[in-house]
């Protein structure tokens, strides 16, 4: 008896566990650090493919080391070897990674950055690199 409640035990906390995947997810219910000031929700999601890019905007070296560190990143959960580059790249082509430095933006300050992710991009702007850096980790 006491092992077949044992077992009716473990089968339902597996089944518990298993969670079908249905829409994106609300990531204004989700733990991030760094924590955003605001998240909008937008239906769809961004994929990640084998022939993703990251590019980084403007001349920088601090900026294209920040590109390399995210593809660095990211190589041991996906598998891809991602590509980095100077400058704005082709956003007619989609599933790249586009990292910017802005205007002086008052609102984002020295570490604050806004981070876009739509179907086909995923865009960060910040300040500054330190700006950028924050949200490689939201990333």
């Amino acid at each position: 008896m006491t092992n077949r409640l044992i077992v009716i035990f473990f089968t339902s906390v597996w089944l518990s566990s298993c969670n079908s995947h249905e829409g994106p997810t609300d990531l204004a219910q989700q733990v991030l650090i760094p924590k955003p000031v605001s998240v909008s929700a937008v239906k769809g999601s961004f994929e990640l493919v084998s022939g993703s890019a990251i590019y980084a905007d403007g001349a920088s070296p601090e900026v294209s080391r920040l590109a390399q560190y995210l593809s660095d990143k990211l190589k041991p959960a996906t598998g891809y070897d991602l590509k980095t580059a100077s400058g704005t790249g082709d956003s007619t082509t989609g599933n790249h990674i586009y990292l910017r430095v802005s205007d002086n933006d008052a609102e984002l300050g020295e570490e604050g950055y806004t981070l876009t992710i739509l179907e086909k991009s995923i865009r960060l702007q910040a300040n500054n690199a330190a700006g950028l850096f924050r949200g490689i980790q939201t990333i």
